[in-house]
């Protein structure tokens, strides 16, 4: 099945952000009731120790991701972080409740953060879960150059993939929707309007979730961006799919990592780059 660089709603700058952020809500609920990156987080974990990173950008975030299951498993496997949450289009209600609850942990960027060019200040090992495939191969190697450039580490997960047995779960979209609202907080009027009354939010997901198949990368698709940007050869690459019983479809992932010498280059650059403007 050839990869399609289809639209979905939820990328559009005039889509409502009511809406938006309504079906954001339920994959973030979705995402905590199936755990489906479970299986990889000894594999970001990894990444990280490889990295000496212990903060993590988050690009991308959506609802806020995966975290909430996340941040538990790191620590449990000894490997307590920070994440900043950023997207384009930042959930502010959803990332301020996932910081309430891992005080310390996890912080938001509430302006907006564009993954192909990340702030500078921004620094740590940057993920992207469930939301490279937004994004056409020009705007994929953008996003891993921009982190090559900047010698920062990256991690991208997706659950979805470009195969009829994910396709055909995904039309179990909206039965799931009306299913897990009641379990959304907060429960407000416009919630239960927009899913059950008038029910734009499990067909805009049903929509967005057969979009976001139809985008997905696979395998050698992401090893053939990775090896078109300048400088990947100065990282460590892992590339494949992760399964285990939580995940029977499979995780794809894409995980870099600086070579030492890479890092030292990246931070002479820049201690000349601050000399000059000292100057």
């Amino acid at each position: 099945m050839r990869r399609l660089q289809l639209i979905e709603l939820e990328d559009l700058a005039w889509f409502p952000a009511i809406l938006r952020d309504l079906a954001t809500d339920y994959l973030q609920m979705m995402l905590h009731v199936s755990n489906p990156y479970a299986p990889v987080a000894p594999r970001l974990r990894d990444a990280l120790e490889a990295s000496g990173e212990y903060r993590i950008i988050d690009l991308a975030s959506g609802g806020s991701g995966p975290w909430a299951r996340m941040l538990p498993l790191l620590a449990a496997n000894g490997a307590p972080v920070h994440v900043t949450l950023t997207d384009r289009y930042p959930n502010i209600n959803a990332f301020a409740a996932l910081a309430r609850r891992f005080r310390g942990n996890v912080t938001f960027a509430s302006a907006p953060v564009d993954a192909r060019r990340v702030p500078h200040e921004l620094v740590g090992l940057r993920t992207i879960f469930s939301a490279f495939h937004h994004f056409s191969p020009e705007d994929g190697r953008a996003i891993i150059g921009d982190a090559v450039a900047q010698a920062r580490a990256i991690a991208i997960f997706e659950a979805t993939a470009r195969t009829p047995a994910v396709f055909m779960a995904m039309l179990t979209t909206p039965l799931l929707v009306w299913l897990l609202t009641p379990l959304i907080r907060p429960l407000t009027p416009a919630r239960l309007l927009f899913t059950y009354l008038l029910p734009l939010v499990p067909a805009i997901v049903l929509f967005d979730g057969a979009v976001s198949c139809l985008r997905s990368y696979t395998i050698d698709e992401l090893r053939s961006l990775v090896e078109q940007v300048p400088g990947a050869e100065s990282y460590q690459w892992a590339i494949g799919v992760e399964r285990a019983a939580a995940a029977p479809l499979g995780i794809t992932y894409c995980v870099g990592v600086p070579r030492p010498a890479h890092v030292e280059a990246y931070a002479g650059s820049t201690d000349e780059i601050s000399a000059r403007t000292m100057e």
